[in-house]
């Protein structure tokens, strides 16, 4: 879209945005325009793209070429804690490249190179661990019916925390699984950390039925200083099976401090589920309030071109996504439509009670103040060809899990770009570049902060 575009954009605007059922009028800023009357407490905003002016070049770190294995040392083992700079590589699907196992104390890990067909760092011990500045690759599997390896295993993690590191093409990338029930106090963060192309094919190149996710964190019950902040996550065809990009997984904060998911990007989700976060848990945890997936806030993020549902509100209590912004195209990188797939189904939001949880155990969850512009050819909400929000128009598709969706309002409905309204690739390139601008102004920088 050209500046002059732009600026006879006003009056076309109006056209679409009497279409989404009585939002009339227009107002124009410097950040763009809005639909300012009301329908049901919903309102449009159209954004500026010459608004857009600090430079963001140094933000993200491109992906870095992977060095051979020859070039790094072999698989190590740190068994007691202390400061390490790792440079370490394993080309089997059965050696991790990095076992931690010390008891006590904290392995911190500043700096390194790591290459991996198993888990780039395994972290069996019950100590702390802090990773930060590392480069990680993960090659293919060696042996059948394998997956990729993670890029962070962590068993019973007293203190994690994986700050400006780049990861790419692992399994799971991020996973903390099995609580330590003797360190409630301790912090799990993930932040300032590129995660590229979430693969958990098997060699063959076929993929599992169980997907793997950007960050995970699994089992982690009532445990108060869960963050994920400020990463930045982009799959790319053919290397890629993200199920949930971020997933809350029988997992709970507290109530004074819920686990927090703020200021992400995730950039595109193809091949699988592919959701961009996900509050939910096994079917006999989701129905004990205990230990269900709860006190989460998501808000801040930015998901773009997520396959499935990208605020995927579906299970437990006390879960609040709000003040995030979802646009899909639902294209592939060179124009043509997406693939059917099994879960186009879902919608740019959702609250759903997928495991028919108890009244006692799902409750209280929130979706709003989200801004949302999802195209599905399905569907028609906000208008025809959108699928903002489950629970509303299903067009002619079916939906499994329609007696379980909860109607939600209190959502912005974005109007997108082209003529009909839906968006383009470039509304979610423009809205990229708009969280961007925000990480600009705040001096925040992702990936290794060493080699640039």
């Amino acid at each position: 879209m050209s500046e002059a575009d732009w600026r006879a954009l006003g009056p076309n605007c109006q056209g679409i945005v009497r279409r989404l059922k009585g939002l009339v009028n227009t107002a124009r800023s410097d950040a763009g325009i809005y639909a300012n009357k009301k329908f049901q407490g919903y309102a449009v905003f159209i954004p500026n793209p010459y608004y857009v002016t600090l430079d963001t070049s140094g933000i993200l770190l491109p992906r870095q070429p992977r060095p051979a294995l020859n070039e790094l040392g072999p698989p190590i083992v740190i068994s007691q804690p202390g400061t390490y700079t790792i440079s370490a590589g394993s080309g089997v699907s059965n050696k991790p490249a990095v076992e931690i196992t010390a008891q006590n104390g904290l392995v911190d890990i500043i700096g390194g190179h790591v290459v991996s067909a198993s888990d780039a760092f395994l972290n069996r011990g019950y100590c702390e661990v802090r990773i930060r500045n590392v480069f990680g690759w993960g090659l293919p599997p060696t042996v059948d019916g394998v997956t990729h390896g993670k890029a962070v295993n962590a068993f019973r993690p007293r203190l994690l925390t994986v700050e400006n590191c780049q990861f790419q093409s692992f399994g799971t990338m991020i996973l903390a699984q099995q609580p330590d029930d003797t360190a409630r106090a301790s912090t799990l963060t993930v932040s300032k950390t590129i995660l590229y192309d979430i693969d958990g094919r098997f060699k063959n190149g076929t993929k599992p039925s169980e997907k793997s996710n950007g960050v995970q964190f699994d089992g982690q019950v009532s445990r108060p200083g869960m963050l994920i902040e400020d990463n930045f996550i982009q799959n790319h065809l053919p290397d890629t099976t993200a199920e949930d990009n971020f997933n809350i997984h029988n997992s709970s904060g507290t109530a004074a401090s819920p686990a927090i998911v703020r200021n992400n990007i995730v950039d595109q989700s193809y091949g699988a589920s592919g959701s961009g976060i996900t509050t939910d848990g096994d079917k006999d945890k989701q129905a004990n309030a205990a230990t269900a997936a709860a006190f989460t806030e998501a808000y801040g993020n930015t998901f773009l071109g997520i396959r499935n549902g990208s605020l995927n509100n579906s299970g437990g209590h006390d879960n609040d996504y709000h003040d995030n912004v979802v646009v899909c195209a639902n294209l592939l990188p060179d124009g043509s439509p997406r693939p059917a797939s099994t879960y186009d189904y879902n919608a740019g939001a959702s609250i759903s009670n997928s495991t028919n949880a108890p009244a006692s155990a799902f409750y209280n969850n929130r979706t709003r103040n989200n801004l949302l512009c999802v195209n599905h050819s399905y569907y028609h909400f906000a208008i025809n060809g959108r699928h903002d929000l489950a629970g509303f128009d299903y067009g002619t598709q079916n939906q499994p899990w329609r007696t379980n969706i909860i109607p939600i309002d209190d959502n912005t409905y974005l109007v997108g770009d082209l003529p009909n309204g839906t968006a383009s690739r470039a509304m979610e390139t423009l809205w990229k570049n708009i969280h961007l601008q925000r990480w600009a102004q705040q001096g925040i920088k992702l990936g290794p902060l060493t080699n640039r």
